[in-house]
């Protein structure tokens, strides 16, 4: 993605995990998603990467892509960067831990927390 900062590479990278076509495409979710990959969801419950692509090309979950705000970026380590966001559509809050590999930013850890 030449050309944009990292955080905007990085949101538009979350954007497109968000999409329910991507959701749905079980290779565009195992290219975006770290073999590492763990997410702990809004309801407690934690998942794999295998989880994840097992179930959620099935149940993408969402009826329309979700917009991201308030995104902030941390650079935590060389190659590793931690995003925080809002989704607007439900005000819930979002971080995501990408990494960078040989084959470019791939998420290595989610959590979301429900609005109160």
């Amino acid at each position: 993605m030449s050309g944009l900062s990292l955080r905007d590479e990085i949101v538009a990278l979350e954007q497109r995990l968000l999409d329910p076509r991507t959701r749905a495409d079980r290779a565009a979710l195992e290219a975006l998603l770290d073999p590492d990959f763990a997410e702990i969801g809004q309801s407690g419950r934690l998942w794999d990467r295998a989880d994840v692509l097992s179930v959620l090309p099935d149940t993408p979950g969402f009826d329309g892509p979700r917009t991201v705000s308030d995104a902030a970026l941390l650079e935590v380590g060389p190659g590793v960067a931690l995003l925080t966001y809002r989704i607007t559509e439900t005000g819930t809050r979002r971080s995501s831990l990408w990494r960078r590999g040989e084959t470019g930013w791939r998420l290595v850890f989610h959590q979301g927390t429900p609005r109160r």
